[in-house]
């Protein structure tokens, strides 16, 4: 299995599913089934098989010229291979029990993908988790433009301006966009059931790219979320506005090995190597554990 082309990709997903692990403290992660798009490669579905233990999964691939090749790709049998548009099969999942769902998409926020979350948010039990991964990037001098007529006027905030878009300042208007409106879904149901925010990923394989993830919780089990999952523990871990930025540093084969056995730093500490830039040992030094190498 290889990360080469998207390594900040796969260091996400790592802390994703470590962080998913957790879930077991509240309610059995063999109860959990998982919905996705995995891809030609799957490596979310390997990730979370091998990791979780969760054997129940679906896949849903839009490209269905290519299922043939999607069917021999299938790295394990319990995955449930469905050819279409996401918001052809969502509404018709199976959500009768807990779920782990990530929408990851390649696109910027488009009326389409606020769809099939608001699809999701509408049915997901209390003690699963929605995700959902957006490109980031639109065309200089045509953000606010593109972002307009990808979700509608009046889903953008007031006062938003062409020049308050640049760098990941379109990434966090998405967010805000789209937790409005999952959070709209969530209020409207008529069930016991909150939104917590646990996860807001802004990371570059190329394009801008932006993860945002919920737990969906009630009054039943918030006590035992906050004592027993402990996700405030995770460094990378965001409850709000402020994403964790994955920043990787260029490193050789060598470079990492060296800093590998010096790793971890104690409490408060740094690297402290004249060779390598501080911010690149600090960068470093903050995802080693999930960093593309031989461990992976």
């Amino acid at each position: 299995m290889t990360y080469s082309g998207r390594p900040a990709k796969h260091i996400q997903r790592r802390m994703v599913v470590e962080a998913l692990r957790r879930l077991d403290a509240i309610i059995s992660l063999k109860k959990y089934r998982y919905v996705g798009f995995g891809g030609l490669e799957f490596l979310d579905f390997d990730l979370v098989h091998r990791t979780l233990g969760i054997s129940q999964m679906t896949s849903i691939e839009h490209d269905s010229a290519k299922a043939k090749r999607f069917g021999f790709n299938r790295p394990f049998r319990g995955i449930r291979l469905l050819m279409g548009k996401a918001s052809e099969f969502l509404p018709s999942v199976d959500w009768r029990g807990p779920r782990i769902v990530w929408l990851d998409y390649e696109v910027m926020l488009t009326g389409e993908v606020l769809r099939d979350a608001e699809t999701v948010a509408r049915v997901l039990r209390p003690g699963s988790v929605l995700i959902v991964t957006i490109n980031a990037a639109a065309p200089i001098h045509e953000r606010l433009k593109t972002l307009e007529a990808n979700v509608g006027k009046e889903r953008v905030p007031d006062g938003t301006k062409e020049d308050g878009l640049e760098g990941w300042s379109l990434a966090r208007t998405q967010r805000v966009i789209l937790a409005e409106a999952v959070q709209g879904v969530v209020d409207a149901r008529a069930d016991d059931v909150a939104l917590e925010q646990i996860f807001n990923f802004h990371y570059r394989d190329g394009a801008r790219m932006q993860t945002i993830g919920w737990l969906l919780s009630s009054k039943a089990l918030e006590a035992s979320v906050k004592e027993k999952c402990k996700f405030h523990e995770l460094d990378y871990v965001r409850t709000g506005a402020q994403a964790m930025d994955l920043v990787l540093p260029d490193l050789t084969e060598r470079e990492i090995a060296y800093l590998n056995r010096l790793l971890p730093v104690s409490s408060g500490g740094q690297l402290k190597e004249l060779w390598l830039p501080q911010s690149e040992q600090d960068q470093y030094a903050s995802i080693y554990r999930w960093y593309p190498g031989e461990a992976s």
